[in-house]
């Protein structure tokens, strides 16, 4: 009798905790005073929204709580670093970065590394790495990019490590699933790609408008070997275009009407909203134009004039 009870004990605990709500479904170890779950690193997919942290690849675990990914940082000690990005992930949205104290961390923008950045408010477009330094070691803990709503710097988006493609849209129209999870995007269009963590259980959407197309500029007067001899107009740049000229390296301002005038050596980069851009280098040797040429000759009748003064003046002189 005193055997019976004993056993019985432990499983009237589980069932008065299950009856206050514990998961049915649960089918790991559980704790035989209190009956509840008692969860470890191995524990299934099933049992992750039990948890306040999950694994999602080695060494990056998700926080619920902070909704931010936590990647260790290698030859640590166990330091970490957030974000609210994984590796590897293309957003539109800020991305937010916390690093523990005693992690010396640098951030690149498209390979420069950023100086003075507010790591909890990054926003501008571009690719971006995050390099970590350990006791002896260095390493590049992860990558992320952050695109406008039109864009022409994706051709395409390999989903990151441990998350899986849900829908694909362009133009909304359902597109099959590559298997290799490298969504391509050369084709211009609405692009809608959903995806979620397998660990988490997060969704994630990236919608945006592809477009390829660089400006349509064009240089009117440059010849063969990209040199000029005489004024060179520039036509095709839009509203909303970043323009750049440099004369002799140096920065030089285009006109409204478009046209360069001034001998020397030019490089123009036009840049339109989705990050297309069109370059082309330039000389404008000297020349003299209508005007030019007429104050060049007022200039000469000016000279000649004075020569034959001076001449006569003379001869008057030598007379007397």
């Amino acid at each position: 009798m005193f055997v019976a009870k004993l056993l019985a004990f432990p499983l009237s605990l589980v069932i008065s905790a299950s009856a206050a709500g514990v998961d049915m479904d649960y089918e790991g170890e559980v704790d035989v005073f209190t009956g509840e779950p008692v969860y470890t690193s191995d524990s299934d997919e099933e049992s992750s929204n039990q948890q306040s942290v999950v694994r999602v690849t080695d060494g990056v675990n998700y926080d619920y709580e902070q909704n931010m990914y936590i990647y260790t940082v290698p030859d640590s000690g166990g330091q970490t670093v957030s974000s609210n990005v994984a590796d590897g992930m293309i957003t539109r949205d800020p991305v937010s970065i916390s690093v523990d104290n005693g992690v010396t961390a640098e951030l690149y923008l498209d390979g420069t590394l950023l100086e003075d950045v507010d790591y909890n408010d990054i926003f501008q477009y571009g690719s971006y790495s995050l390099v970590v330094r350990g006791v002896d070691s260095e390493t590049q803990l992860f990558t992320f990019t952050i695109v406008a709503e039109k864009t022409g710097l994706l051709n395409s988006y390999q989903i990151p490590d441990g998350f899986e493609l849900t829908e694909v849209t362009i133009e909304d129209e359902a597109q099959n699933l590559p298997e290799n999870k490298i969504v391509k995007m050369k084709k211009e269009g609405q692009y809608q790609i959903s995806y979620r963590c397998k660990a988490s259980g997060v969704e994630y959407g990236l919608k945006v408008i592809v477009d390829h197309t660089p400006p349509a500029v064009k240089l009117e007067g440059v010849g063969e070997n990209d040199k000029a001899k005489g004024a060179v107009t520039v036509s095709g740049i839009e509203e909303g275009d970043l323009v750049s000229l440099l004369k002799d390296g140096k920065d030089y301002s285009l006109s409204s009407s478009g046209v360069i005038k001034m001998p020397g050596s030019y490089q123009l980069t036009v840049t339109d909203d989705a990050g297309n851009t069109f370059e082309k280098g330039f000389q404008i040797k000297f020349y003299l134009d209508r005007q030019g040429l007429w104050f060049g000759a007022l200039a000469a009748a000016v000279i000649i004039a004075a020569v034959v003064y001076m001449v006569m003046a003379r001869k008057r002189l030598r007379v007397r």
